[in-house]
């Protein structure tokens, strides 16, 4: 029995989940990105002090 291919055609719904992924992706990097930047800023000697 040969599997026949179904061409994808792109719903909303796949448009959603890229978009609900990328931006998940998105904020992720932009928090790690400021934690990282801040850690940068402030340096270990100041890490505590609020």
């Amino acid at each position: 029995m040969p599997v026949q291919t179904v061409p994808v055609r792109p719903t909303v719904g796949t448009y959603v989940l890229m978009a609900i992924c990328t931006g998940v992706a998105a904020l992720l990097l932009a928090t790690l990105y400021l934690i990282y930047r801040d850690m940068a800023i402030t340096g270990a000697a100041d890490h505590g002090t609020g």
